[in-house]
């Protein structure tokens, strides 16, 4: 994702971008097998009441979207650092974009309002954001990127993924299953507001495609009718704990 490509334009002027086949046949089967198979191992984890009601325990930190009224579905915190394969695509992602988040840094501060924003600049490394995560107050910790997984009818309601007062402008999608193959629906969408269903922009995504698209905008998935979704939604910033 070059300065001054036609996927810069894209996010600039739209507010997304699609960057097709970005990733080979190869690493998307690497990811799906990784991701539907072994999970667990790559889950970041959380204590919560042990099941047989005694104490607690050590389990993957997975939401049921159903329970907590996002929709229908489930996904899964991913722990970092991420797998490689996956932390270098999100690295490269973002040298590519931390000039343009500077740019537009005040209009995402606004973009985020009511929820409070306190980036002065962005590094030019992943890594050093992080620490600017980390030094917030509160302190944002905790891993926020996720593996999504929807059987028929699952489905995500309109939502933003800011977590605290140190957010990035920018966030990415892929859907590791194959739409119109693995699954039909599902297809992912941006709108202006949280209830702003009757302006919904539909992004169909096709295989090994990435999506970059802005961090402010409400964005959700249609109801699988068909198979099984399985995604990744790769976020830059961290959360509170």
């Amino acid at each position: 994702m070059e300065p001054g490509g036609q996927a810069w334009h894209d996010l600039v002027d739209g507010g997304y971008a699609i960057l097709p086949r970005a990733m080979d046949e190869n690493e998307r089967l690497r990811l799906l097998d990784m991701f539907d198979g072994d999970l667990e191992q790559h889950a970041d984890q959380k204590l919560y009441k042990a099941y047989d009601g005694v104490g607690m325990e050590l389990r993957p930190r997975t939401i049921k979207m159903a329970r907590m009224k996002f929709g229908s579905g489930e996904y899964t915190y991913l722990k970092e650092p991420l797998p490689i394969l996956l932390d270098q695509i999100r690295d490269a992602l973002y040298i590519c974009l931390y000039p343009l988040a500077n740019q537009q840094i005040h209009q995402h501060g606004q973009d985020v309002w009511p929820k409070p924003f306190a980036v002065d600049m962005y590094p030019s490394t992943l890594d050093a954001f992080h620490d600017v995560c980390r030094s917030a107050e509160p302190p944002q910790l905790i891993p926020t990127c996720i593996a999504l997984q929807y059987e028929i009818g699952g489905h995500n309601l309109p939502h933003r993924d800011i977590y605290g007062c140190i957010s990035f402008p920018f966030q990415a999608l892929c859907v590791l299953s194959v739409p119109g193959e693995d699954f039909d629906g599902g297809t992912f969408y941006l709108q202006p507001g949280r209830n702003s269903n009757n302006n919904r922009q539909h992004v169909p995504l096709r295989r090994g495609d990435l999506l970059v698209f802005q961090s402010s905008r409400w964005h959700g998935s249609e109801p699988v009718t068909r198979g099984r979704r399985i995604a990744l939604g790769l976020q830059f910033h961290l959360s509170q704990t």
